[in-house]
């Protein structure tokens, strides 16, 4: 199947002792549709080289962790495996051994651990990071708007005072003008 424009994995029944899947160089926008059909001895799937885009990683690591006998991926040349969190995505499938070329030995899989730790924490503090000045920026609105409140209340405040200066001159002027 490899290199056939091929945009949708269907009519793939029966199927079950298949191996070796290679479906790269195609157009696929994702390899879900795996999941769909019972691959049991899947061994080896090459998907590189589609357009699978990095909004498609979670469906990619539910179709590869379906696959159980699956030991060699190969994603590269899709956005999906631009992602930061592809390689270590992956690091956890207990039986896969190569991943885009790369043996996944345990010092590997442990790098990969380490990342994903890393990128967790960095993670945490990018989103608190990002709530912190969420809540700055909402205590900065609540402070103008309270501002501009008594702004409005001090100019009222002096508004009826110049009238009451106003309504006092011109009942004294009265008064003056009376006597």
């Amino acid at each position: 199947l490899f290199g056939n424009r091929i945009r949708v994995l269907e009519n793939l029944d029966g199927l079950g002792n298949l191996k070796v899947l290679k479906i790269n160089n195609n157009r696929l926008l994702t390899i879900s549709e795996l999941a769909l059909y019972d691959f049991h001895s899947l061994q080896v799937l090459h998907a590189a080289d589609n357009i699978i885009d990095t909004d498609e990683l979670e469906s990619c690591i539910k179709t590869v962790l379906s696959l159980e006998a699956l030991q060699e991926l190969s994603l590269y040349g899709n956005l999906v495996a631009d992602d930061p969190t592809y390689k270590f995505a992956f690091s956890d499938h207990t039986n896969l051994v190569k991943l885009d070329g790369l043996e996944l030995k345990p010092a590997i899989k442990q790098k990969f651990q380490s990342m994903k730790k890393d990128y967790e924490i960095d993670k945490l503090v990018e989103t608190t990071k990002e709530e912190y000045f969420k809540r700055i920026e909402a205590e900065r609105e609540l402070k103008v708007a309270a501002a501009n409140m008594l702004k409005k209340q001090q100019k009222s405040i002096t508004d009826q005072y110049d009238n009451f200066i106003e309504y006092m001159e011109r009942d004294f002027d009265g008064f003056v003008n009376y006597v």
